[in-house]
C-alpha cells in the first residue's frame, strides 16, 4: 500500500518544517522497527508495519510539524547564540586592536603630556618637601627678618601706619 506521509507532510519542495518534520517521522519508523526486531527477535514484515506503525501515522501528521517547528527554532536559537557570542568577541577584539594601534602622533602626544604631569608633581613634591623641612621657629624668624629688613627700608611708612592707627 502506497502511503502518503511524505505529502502529507512536506507541502512543498521548500518547506523546511515539513522536511524536518519528515526526518522525525522516518526517525520514529526506525526506531519502531528496531524495538520491533529486538522484541521478536526477526524484522517486521510490510504487513506487520502496515498493521502496528501506519496507523498511527495520520493522527500524528500535526505533530510531526510542530516538533519540527520546535527543532528548527532550538537551532536557530543556537545558531543565533553562537553567532551573537562570535560577534561580541570580534567587537572585542576590534576595540583591543583600535587601542593597540593609535597613531605615532597621538602617542607622542600623550607621552609628552604624561612625562609634564609627572615633572609638575615632582616639582610640586619636592617644593613641598623643601618648606616642610624648614622647622616652625625657622619660617618665622625668616618672617620676622623680612618684615623688619622691609620696615627698615620704609621708616615712614611705619610711623604712618602707627599714627593712623590711633
Amino acid at each position: 500500500m502506497a502511503h502518503a506521509t511524505y505529502t502529507d507532510l512536506v507541502k512543498s519542495d521548500d518547506d523546511l518544517i515539513g522536511h524536518v518534520a519528515y526526518s522525525l517521522y522516518k526517525s520514529e519508523k526506525l526506531t519502531w522497527l528496531q524495538t520491533f526486531e529486538d522484541k521478536h527477535q526477526r524484522a517486521a514484515t510490510d504487513d506487520e508495519v502496515e498493521t502496528y506503525f501506519h496507523p498511527s501515522v495520520p493522527a500524528k501528521i500535526e505533530e510531526y510539524r510542530e516538533k519540527a517547528v520546535e527543532v528548527m527554532n532550538a537551532y536557530i536559537y543556537e545558531e543565533f547564540k553562537t553567532d551573537l557570542a562570535r560577534y561580541r568577541q570580534q567587537l572585542k577584539d576590534d576595540v583591543l586592536l583600535k587601542a593597540i594601534k593609535k597613531g605615532f602622533w597621538r602617542t607622542a602626544a600623550e607621552n609628552v603630556v604624561t612625562g609634564s604631569l609627572q615633572a609638575g608633581l615632582a616639582i610640586f613634591i619636592s617644593t613641598m618637601v623643601w618648606i616642610y623641612s624648614l622647622t616652625p621657629d625657622n619660617a618665622i624668624s625668616h618672617a620676622r627678618e623680612n618684615i623688619g629688613k622691609t620696615l627698615q627700608k620704609a621708616p615712614d611708612l611705619s610711623k604712618q601706619l602707627s599714627s593712623g592707627a590711633h
